[in-house]
């Protein structure tokens, strides 16, 4: 699919364009895109602001192995003077935190402290507390295992 920008805010926040966007960039329907700047020139760059899923695996994070966690990250679309789209990129925007968030999943999981949910079962915070583990895996609408809280000790 051949991407074209005519370098107009309008077009870059238009839903149709960034739908084609998530295309180019193989982005999943359910990934936030949202409009950030453009930066005109010979060249021109069109940022966006993304919330993006990314999956926690490892024996090490227990039940909670194959998570997904949202990561703000960025998206830089590079177009030709002609308006043609010659690069693309997505980089998660701070490492550092996405490393701090696996290392807190790996302290729960040695604690001990994640229940692992079946498909469609029905969360009982008393039978949770009973068991001494606040954290619940448990899936999402689009079917990924989301690490969430169940009760505040």
């Amino acid at each position: 699919m051949k991407l074209f920008f005519d370098g107009s805010a309008s077009v870059a926040r238009d839903p149709e364009f960034i739908a084609r966007v998530r295309d180019a960039l193989d982005l999943t329907g359910d990934v936030a895109l949202e409009f950030a700047e453009i930066k005109p020139g010979a060249a021109s760059e069109l940022r966006y602001r993304v919330t993006l899923p990314v999956q926690i695996s490892g024996a090490d994070f227990g039940a909670a192995d194959g998570v997904y966690v949202d990561e703000a990250a960025a998206a830089l679309l590079v177009f030709d003077a002609r308006g043609a789209l010659m690069s693309f990129q997505v980089q998660i925007a701070d490492e550092k935190h996405l490393r701090s968030v696996q290392a807190q999943i790996k302290k729960l999981a040695a604690a001990d402290a994640i229940y692992a949910a079946s498909p469609d079962e029905a969360i009982d915070s008393a039978a949770l507390i009973a068991l001494n583990k606040p954290w619940v895996v448990s899936a999402d609408a689009a079917g990924r295992k989301r690490l969430k809280r169940a009760f505040i000790a």
